[in-house]
């Protein structure tokens, strides 16, 4: 299964043209936010292998042979990646100006607020056998690295530059910035299957964590 999520969301505003400014300087103001995620998880189906299952022998206690079982593929596996982006530019009027002289943005330099980020999601679940259950987990947190100043190209870069550095660090999956994953390895202790000690059950378990 494929799952897509895109949003995305704008705001704009733009100061006085004339001296009616006072009060407000803002020639312009542009907030956008972009996010968008795509899901793929897919399950498998299962398969077992009993090798002793046909055995011949009648004693109950070879059971615990003839139930012996593995799975050679896993049960289920998902990969999920979510990008989130806000872009941020506001221009301010130059406030060194007469009553009558139209506003001026000479002199003012753009404020840019500029926030990318790339998160990743892994799960796998695998039955080793029926008693025995193997489940992973990892996140990854990264930042997309973006050029300095407006994204329609000034200082140098051109709009086509900036999108194609853009692009690039896109593809490179950011600059991983927090990387954690979890391993669990459950099994369940076939004790139950020697009929003297068939009135028992036992688990045991690891789990091993990492964080970078």
């Amino acid at each position: 299964n494929i799952t897509l999520n895109l949003g995305y969301k704008e705001e704009t505003r733009k100061g006085a043209e004339d001296n009616s400014i006072a009060g407000n300087a803002i020639e312009s103001h542009l907030d956008q936010n972009y996010r968008g995620s795509a899901n793929y998880s897919y399950n498998f189906k299962p398969i077992s292998f009993t090798p002793f299952k046909k055995t011949k022998i009648k004693s109950k206690y070879f059971k615990i042979i003839k139930d012996i079982n593995f799975s050679p593929i896993p049960n289920s596996l998902s990969v999920q990646g979510t990008l989130n982006r806000r872009y941020f530019r506001n221009q301010l009027y130059n406030s060194d100006f007469r009553f009558g002289d139209a506003p001026s943005i000479d002199g003012v330099t753009p404020n840019y607020e500029k926030s990318f980020t790339f998160d990743r999601r892994y799960n796998l679940r695998w039955n080793f056998a029926k008693s025995l259950t193997f489940t992973y987990a990892a996140n990854a947190n990264a930042l997309v690295d973006e050029p300095l100043g407006n994204k329609e190209g000034e200082n140098g870069i051109t709009r086509d530059e900036y999108k194609d550095v853009l692009w690039k660090n896109i593809a490179d999956m950011g600059r991983l910035k927090k990387f954690s994953q979890d391993m669990n390895l459950t099994y369940k202790i076939p004790i139950n299957k020697i009929p003297a000690f068939n009135w028992i059950t036992a688990d045991t378990k690891v789990k091993v964590t990492y964080n970078w």
